[in-house]
């Protein structure tokens, strides 16, 4: 049997302008004031209001201007369900928000007086290989032909036991729906690309929160604990930050504007990066990450919370040899090629040498500018297209086996037997984290 509780809640008119009555959280009681209400009104919400009480210890209403319920599903069967009215004539811009405060995925569907599903909202898991939403929020309109006052209905379930923050309130509200440190959201440790897809990072779009009603997350430090926010320049912000604090309230780190970079695509700013290196984070122990912006809310800028492993980007350039040479079976050849139109942290992932037409090839030795040499002997493999595909590592985090694309390549060949004159060409795939392009 699912486990489906019902609490009634009253938005009305008191919530925006003083006067009208109201449900508050006031000492862990349910308040009541119906001063303006009707007699008939009166008689509707009072034995509602009963049920509400008796489930009182579930339920934590807060806020000056708006109707929050914290609780938690501890199962996929345990169904949290809430009605709560608006008054249409006092309220036209009706917000409700969702925010995720456990590990689970948790999903809000709001039903109008028919029972009709007319809005979803959802929050992913917190560990699961895609973008992961931890807080979302949606507009209640007006259901056409309905009177002023209308009763929606929310029912919020999660796949495994999960708490979480419902509230409804009006644009105004938002902020304070959505921020403080009492709806921290966890978040698990970011992998990359490169070990296996993007995983565990935390995406929030339309919205960036100010100083003074910041998102707030929660963050078990492990073997590597980087903390990047990211936001591109065509959503972004330009004066993004994040402080992190421990489990007895002490600051460990504020950013600054000198952890602030920019990636840059030619001439034009694409990207803004603010970064910490986690370097007094211990392992084992809880932190709380703080985002927002000095510039202020804004309900259209994006941004992207990364914890973890650094953040990388892909790129590639193409290099020739500085010279025209002959290659033959007798020795080998020398080119030279040297790169330097890419990040100074860029990593070489894949390099494809380009010989420029068929031919029979014998073998090749390719050396990075941090001395890592790559070879192949290829005689008898019979007519060589004109590229070949030379492997590389995969990425190391702290390695200084990486080799580095910026610098002097050297590449030898010798020919399987014909004689042929060539100026190759080195096509490298690189990664680099990200914040450092045009470096």
């Amino acid at each position: 049997m699912k486990g489906i509780k019902n609490y009634i809640a009253i938005m009305c008119a008191c919530l925006l302008m003083l006067g009208n009555g109201y449900i508050a959280h006031a000492e862990g009681n349910l308040e009541v004031t119906q001063e303006d209400f009707t007699n008939e009104e009166a008689e509707i919400l009072e034995p509602e209001l009963e049920e509400a009480q008796e489930d009182i210890a579930d339920v934590n209403m807060q806020g000056d201007n708006h109707l929050t319920y914290t609780d938690t599903c501890v199962s996929s069967d345990d169904i949290k369900t809430y009605a709560f009215t608006v008054d249409f004539s006092v309220m036209q811009d009706v917000k409700v928000a969702l925010v995720r405060t456990g590990t689970g995925n948790v999903i809000a569907k709001i039903k109008d007086e028919d029972g009709n599903q007319i809005k979803t909202l959802q929050c992913g898991a917190m560990d699961a290989k895609a973008t992961i939403v931890s807080k979302v929020w949606a507009t209640l309109e007006k259901p056409e032909n309905a009177s002023d006052l209308y009763t929606f209905t929310v029912e919020i379930s999660t796949n495994t036991s999960s708490s979480f923050y419902f509230s409804v309130g009006s644009s105004s509200d938002l902020p304070q729906m959505l921020s403080g440190r009492d709806k921290a959201t966890p978040v698990a440790k970011y992998v990359g690309f490169e070990q296996g897809g993007y995983t565990n990072y935390i995406t929030l779009r339309n919205y960036f929160p100010g100083e003074d009603c910041a998102d707030w997350y929660t963050y078990t430090a492990c073997d590597r604990n980087i903390i990047e926010l990211y936001s591109s320049a065509s959503t972004g912000d330009d004066n993004m930050a994040f402080e992190v604090w421990d489990s007895e309230n002490k600051l460990i780190y504020r950013t600054t504007s000198s952890d602030m970079t920019t990636e840059i695509d030619s001439s034009t700013v694409t990207a803004y990066h603010v970064r910490y290196d986690g370097s007094a984070m211990e392992l084992g122990k809880q932190y709380w990450i703080k985002v927002y912006s000095r510039n202020g809310v804004s309900s259209n800028k994006h941004y992207n919370l990364y914890v973890g492993n650094p953040v990388f980007r892909l790129g590639r350039v193409t290099s020739t040899a500085t010279s025209t040479a002959t290659i033959s079976a007798k020795k080998s050849t020398t080119f030279i090629f040297n790169v330097n139109a890419v990040s100074k942290e860029a990593y070489a992932t894949e390099v494809t040498l380009s010989i420029g037409k068929s031919m029979h090839i014998g073998a090749y030795t390719l050396t990075a500018p941090n001395g890592r040499t790559y070879s192949g002997n290829l005689i008898g493999s019979g007519i060589y297209s004109g590229e070949l595909k030379i492997p590389f590592d995969a990425i190391h985090y702290d390695g200084t086996t990486n080799a580095k694309v910026n610098g002097t390549w050297r590449l030898s060949l010798r020919s399987s037997g014909d004689n042929y004159t060539t100026k190759p060409k080195l096509n490298i795939v690189y990664k680099y984290p990200s914040g450092t392009e045009g470096l």
